[in-house]
């Protein structure tokens, strides 16, 4: 069970970081930088799924090794 909440721990510090940068870059937010700001939220959404991926993707092989 301990190795299944290692990948929900992961899943969830990768998600708090994600939201903690999300909030940073808002609290940046400028009329001038907005498509910057845009443009790195956009960054940091396509990095958020593909970093839950490579934890999902490791859990199923988890899954398949131990059973």
């Amino acid at each position: 069970m301990s190795k299944y909440q290692d990948f929900a721990t992961r899943r969830e510090v990768i998600e708090k970081q994600f939201n903690d940068g999300i909030a940073t870059l808002n609290k940046r937010r400028t009329d001038e930088n907005r498509e910057t700001i845009d443009k790195a939220i956009n960054e940091a959404k396509r990095k958020l799924k593909e970093a839950i991926k490579e934890i999902n993707d490791e859990e199923v092989l988890f899954q398949y090794t131990v059973f």
